[in-house]
C-alpha cells in the first residue's frame, strides 16, 4: 500500500517537471520504489499460491512487467507527433490509471498468511489459509509449519546483518541474487526505446531505419536462440550420458542403515 501512494505521488514529480533536472529526479526515485515491487510481487504470489500454480504465478509476473513494456511503446509511438510537452506529459499521466486498479483490487487481496504468523496473527494466519485453500486441506498443519518454519528462519537470523551478505560465506550468494536481477538491465533492454531515434540521427530515413530496426530484432532473436539450444546441449547430452552408464543407471541406493544414498559424480 505505502509503495502505491509513493509511486502515485512521484508520478506527479514526473507529470509536471519543465527540467531535465526535476525529472531525472523523479523518474530515479520512483525507479526505486518499482524496485520494491519486483521484489515484493514474486514473494507474495509464493505465499497465497498453491504448490502447483506458484511456479505459474510467478512468471506471470514477469510477464506483466514485459506487456507493461509493450504498452509504453505504443502510447509513446501514438504521442511522438505531439511538438509540446504534451508528448512525455500523457505518457506519465496515463501512469496514474494503474494505482486505480491496484486501489480497486486490494479490498478482494487475500492477506498472506506467513505475514500473519510473522506478526503473531495465528488466528488471521489461520482465517487467510482457509480462504486460500479448499476444504480437503488441514489447515492447523499447514499453520503449525509455517510457524515452526519462522521460528527456524529467525533462529538463523539473529545476529546477522546486512554486512554478512558481502562476507566470503555468502558473496557468492549475492553475487548471483544481484546477478539475476542486474543481467536484464546490462542486456540493454532499456536503451531499446531509444534505439529509433539514435539510427534517424545517424541515416535520417525513416524507412530504412524501420527496415534495419526489424532486421537487428530478428537476428537478435535468432542468435539468442541459437544460445538457448546450445546451452541445453551441453547441459542434457552429459545427463543423458551418465543416466545410460553401467554406474549412472540409477541415482540413489540405500546403505548399511536402510537410508537413501545419493550416487552421483563428485563434480554435480
Amino acid at each position: 500500500m505505502a509503495c502505491v501512494f509513493v509511486t502515485t505521488g512521484l508520478i506527479f514529480v514526473q507529470f509536471f517537471a519543465r527540467s531535465l533536472s526535476v525529472l531525472l529526479a523523479g523518474e530515479l526515485i520512483g525507479g526505486l520504489v518499482l524496485g520494491c515491487y519486483v521484489v515484493i510481487a514474486p514473494a507474495y504470489a509464493s505465499e497465497v499460491c498453491p504448490v502447483a500454480m506458484r511456479g505459474i504465478l510467478t512468471a506471470f509476473v514477469n510477464l506483466v512487467f514485459v506487456t507493461g513494456q509493450l504498452i509504453a511503446n505504443g502510447v509513446a509511438a501514438g504521442t511522438h507527433n505531439i511538438d509540446s510537452h504534451w508528448a512525455y506529459s500523457t505518457p506519465f499521466a496515463i501512469q496514474w490509471l494503474w494505482p486505480v486498479f491496484i486501489f480497486i483490487g486490494l479490498p478482494f487481496a487475500p492477506e498472506s498468511p506467513w505475514w500473519l504468523a510473522r506478526q503473531g496473527d495465528y488466528e488471521g494466519a489461520e482465517k487467510s489459509l482457509r480462504k486460500l485453500s479448499s476444504s480437503k486441506v488441514d489447515v492447523k498443519s499447514t499453520l503449525a509449519m509455517i510457524i515452526e518454519t519462522d521460528r527456524l528462519e529467525r533462529a538463523m537470523e539473529a545476529g546477522s546483518t546486512y554486512w554478512d551478505c558481502f562476507k566470503k560465506i555468502n558473496r557468492r550468494r549475492t553475487e548471483i541474487a544481484c546477478g539475476v536481477y542486474s543481467i536484464q538491465v546490462l542486456s540493454g533492454i532499456y536503451m531499446v526505446g531509444y534505439a529509433t531515434y539514435f539510427f534517424q540521427r545517424m541515416f535520417n530515413d525513416s524507412n530504412f531505419t524501420h527496415m534495419l530496426w526489424k532486421l537487428l530484432t530478428a537476428l537478435k532473436s535468432q542468435v539468442l536462440m541459437v544460445i538457448k539450444h546450445s546451452i541445453w546441449a551441453l547441459v542434457i547430452w552429459p545427463l543423458g550420458g551418465l543416466a545410460l552408464s553401467p554406474r549412472g543407471s540409477y541415482l540413489s541406493e540405500l546403505d548399511d542403515e536402510g537410508s537413501i544414498t545419493q550416487v552421483l559424480p563428485s563434480w554435480l
